[in-house]
């Protein structure tokens, strides 16, 4: 039996700015304590995020298409 599924998925890219831990460096340059973590900073951060995901057995492509553009 030959069965055809299609998966349809949705996800949202965006740049958000938030506050990030330091990481493990030498702080120091000499004594027992030289490592530590740096302070936390702002950065630019990539943030994606699934809207939706479903699987359908029948899949009516023009009908999506016409969905996405808004026609």
């Amino acid at each position: 039996m030959n069965q055809t599924k299609y998966k349809i998925t949705i996800e949202k890219f965006e740049e958000v700015t938030m506050v990030v831990r330091g990481e493990w460096t030498r702080v120091n340059e000499s004594g027992p304590n030289s490592f530590g973590y740096a302070p936390d900073r702002e950065a630019e951060v990539k943030v994606e995020t699934k809207l939706l995901e479903q699987t359908v057995e029948e899949l009516d492509l023009k009908a999506v298409l016409k969905a996405i553009n808004g026609l």
